[in-house]
């Protein structure tokens, strides 16, 4: 489901349940468009079946684990929530590389999978989100149904 924020027409939700293609739907709906700039996080499967997450930049360079249940694999420093480690370095360097480049947003939409629990701690795409706030940057992100309204709340407090 998508949904424009009255408080902050420039943003648009994609909103649904774990598993229910949120994604996938905002890959196909930018597929044929270099109208976006930003990333998507699709899962990926390690060899023991365990799950974690990549990056997949939309017109800028990079391509990268984000999460995962083994901290090895990751560049530090790491945050951790629930049973998955993320790679605070991602975040730091992908959030840069935006903000740093801004002048690639001109007429373009950023994209950001997803926001969460640990963007409710200040960490994770916390910058990059307040940055597309302040500067009322055009955005569409990914936010699972159950975190709409701290996703808002977030949102008040930038």
């Amino acid at each position: 489901m998508e949904r424009v924020l009255q408080e902050f027409p420039f943003i648009t939700l994609i909103t649904g349940d774990v598993n229910t293609g949120k994604s996938t739907k905002l890959q196909e709906k930018i597929s044929s468009s270099d109208d976006y700039i930003g990333f998507v996080t699709p899962p990926v499967k390690f060899p023991d079946g365990e799950k974690g997450y990549r990056i997949e930049g939309i017109n800028i360079p990079f391509n990268m684990t984000l999460s995962s249940p083994y901290p090895l694999q990751l560049k530090p420093p790491l945050f951790f929530w629930k049973r998955w480690f993320f790679s605070g370095t991602v975040f730091k360097e992908i959030t840069k590389y935006i903000i740093e480049n801004q002048h690639l947003l001109n007429n373009k939409t950023l994209i950001i999978d997803e926001i969460g629990p640990l963007e409710s701690e200040k960490k994770g795409w916390y910058k990059l989100l307040q940055f597309a706030v302040k500067n009322k940057i055009k955005a569409d992100i990914i936010v699972r149904k159950n975190f709409v309204d701290n996703f808002i709340e977030i949102l008040r407090a930038l």
